[in-house]
């Protein structure tokens, strides 16, 4: 203290200049780390022309410091006698209601402590909307009732800030990616974030005795468990092109406006979380008829779940909080409880309910299926309850036509991320197509008919017959025809057949997988393998696209090698013959820069 005092009266140091962030010497002290900081540091700096509402890079006042528990950079964090030098700083006249530069009061960041509202409110702070959220983030029911009491919005959202989207210490270890889901939290606007959303989003909710006391808090002060919120669409979604929003539509994903913000409902959210649980249920009458703004039903939202139709609800209760033995309680919550899924159908909720796009349960449950391949099993249960109860939805089409079985099929198309498995004929391993050819499988197994077109004419071969580089495709393909009587040389509503899919597989795939660059990690040794079991079960090679002329070789002249000559010898097709724009099959593959089937002829001069 004395070298402050010898600095300032002996060497008139400016006591409001800013250092490290802006930060002056009332900042500075305002976290508290020693007694004489508050004791006799501030009163001497006032005294001394200190500014009391001096702010830093962030907007803070020394108020905020001396209540905000974030590290404060180099500042470093709240010290033992912080609540000193706030009561002093108040007491000195310091303005409670400044806003920070994101926004927040200094009630804003004292949610964490009952005793810090109590002083704040008693002084006259004013409380806003956005007063709760420091007291969710620190779990405090006791600090959060106390602002629900002094007239805060159970409803209220945090003020509007530019392009702050929320931050990542916010999120509780959530998975980021789907924009269909809730796990790309990082996505939703700080000033969309609706209170029992935050709460209920946690990771460690319900189980949280805490968190479920903050839960009941908030809807008992009005909280609107369907309130709706708006979520930034994600970058790398499929947008932007006639062939992408084709692709979108086939998925019941298509969007009039998609680049707008989408618009979620927070119970429909929670669920997709895999939050539904005893909680929920017992402190929130449920309407099992609602639906989110693309027209979900919770039953929708539960299979598009990351935990699955078939995870069992947590049933986690104020009971379990004196119990000593933790593990044996959670194995209690779970053990002979119903999966989520059947715990919705208990409650009312209509399993035939269609979403906007005409996606049924079965629909939302393939999606799942196809987005995390890693937790199929997860939805196996609730696939045979729908075969039981409503067989009529395992072919019932969405808006475009595609049953369940084609949108399986179309989903497999998309599925090509990993590198294709080995030709040696080892096993396969698990990869996403994979799991999807399973999922396939599963339909049949269930009384879902392969049959039928969607209305773009495109049967189930249509969208297998790029893929026919996995030998599980080819495999499930075969079945299809020999088995279950699918025509191989049916054509679509642009006149191709499944053979041309193939011979085209490139284009077939951007098209199907919606124009984006996926990474098709093709085996073209197994695709020119799968030309031979398409001409075995009676494929017409001499197929011609009546626009073009195109015949498959024009086709296959932009592809691999090993294809085209596979497709050449396999339905003795002839290289020279012309399409209508009078170009061979050879001056394609010279268009496109294509040596090795150039080669090909090259030896025969």
């Amino acid at each position: 203290m004395e070298i402050v005092e010898l600095l300032v009266t002996k060497y008139a140091v400016n006591i409001n200049e800013g250092h490290r962030g802006n930060n002056t010497a009332l900042h500075t002290i305002a976290r508290g780390h020693h007694w004489w900081q508050g004791a006799q540091a501030l009163p001497f700096l006032i005294k001394s022309g200190a500014d009391i509402e001096s702010r830093n890079l962030s907007g803070q006042t020394p108020l905020h410091l001396a209540l905000d528990r974030k590290k404060g950079g180099a500042l470093g964090e709240l010290g033992p006698f912080h609540k000193d030098v706030a009561e002093a700083l108040i007491n000195a006249g310091a303005d409670m209601n400044a806003i920070d530069s994101k926004g927040q009061s200094c009630l804003d960041v004292a949610g964490y402590s009952t005793e810090l509202i109590d002083l704040l409110i008693s002084n006259g702070a004013v409380i806003h909307a956005s007063s709760i959220f420091s007291a969710l983030k620190a779990d405090n029911s006791t600090a959060l009732e106390k602002l629900l009491n002094g007239g805060a919005d159970a409803n209220g959202r945090m003020p509007f800030v530019e392009d702050d989207l929320r931050e990542k210490d916010d999120m509780d270890g959530f998975c980021l990616g789907d924009s269909r889901m809730t796990f790309d939290t990082a996505l939703v606007p700080h000033h969309e974030i609706v209170p029992v959303y935050y709460m209920a989003s946690k990771s460690a909710f319900p189980e949280d005795a805490d968190m479920r006391s903050c839960f009941r808090k908030l809807l008992e002060h009005g909280a609107d468990i369907y309130a709706p919120f708006q979520v930034q669409p994600e970058a790398h979604s499929f947008r932007g092109s006639t062939r992408q929003e084709d692709y979108n539509r086939m998925l019941g994903l298509a969007d009039e406006h998609a680049t707008a913000p989408e618009e979620r409902s927070v119970l429909h959210e929670l669920v997709r979380l895999g939050k539904l649980s005893k909680c929920i249920i017992d402190a929130v009458d449920i309407n099992t008829g609602c639906r989110d703004p693309k027209g979900c039903t919770l039953l929708h939202a539960v299979c598009d779940s990351w935990n699955g139709p078939d995870s069992v609800i947590d049933m986690t209760s104020d009971d379990d909080d004196d119990d000593d033995g933790e593990e044996e309680v959670a194995d209690q919550r779970k053990e002979g409880h119903m999966t989520a899924f059947q715990q919705l159908l208990t409650l009312g909720c209509d399993i035939r309910a269609r979403d906007n796009s005409g996606q049924s349960v079965v629909h939302h449950m393939i999606y799942r299926g196809w987005k995390y391949p890693e937790k199929l099993g997860r939805l196996e249960k609730s696939m045979a309850e729908v075969a039981r109860l409503a067989p009529e939805l395992l072919n019932a089409p969405n808006a475009s036509g595609n049953t369940p079985f084609h949108y399986s099929a179309l989903l497999t198309a998309s599925a090509r991320r990993p590198a294709a498995v080995s030709r040696e004929g080892d096993e396969p391993r698990r990869t996403e197509q994979t799991a999807m050819v399973n999922l396939t499988r599963l339909l049949l197994r269930l009384g879902a008919s392969p049959a039928g077109v969607n209305d773009d004419g495109n049967s189930v071969l249509h969208f297998l017959a790029p893929n026919l580089d996995r030998y599980d495709v080819t495999a499930l393909f075969t079945e299809l025809v020999r088995d279950h009587g699918l025509d191989v040389n049916a054509r679509n509503g642009l006149g191709e057949t499944p053979l041309t899919h193939l011979a085209n597989r490139t284009g077939a795939l951007l098209r199907l997988c919606g124009g984006g660059q996926p990474q098709l990690c093709p085996d073209d040794y197994a695709a020119a393998e799968a030309v031979a079991a398409l001409k075995a079960l009676g494929a017409d090679f001499g197929v011609v696209d009546a626009r073009t002329g195109d015949g498959l070789l024009h086709l296959a002249a932009t592809d691999a090698v090993q294809l085209f000559k596979a497709v050449m010898d396999c339905g003795g097709l002839d290289p020279a013959r012309e399409n209508k724009a009078h170009q061979t099959a050879i001056d394609v593959a010279a268009t496109y820069n294509n040596k090795e089937i150039l080669a090909l002829f090259e030896k025969k001069v």
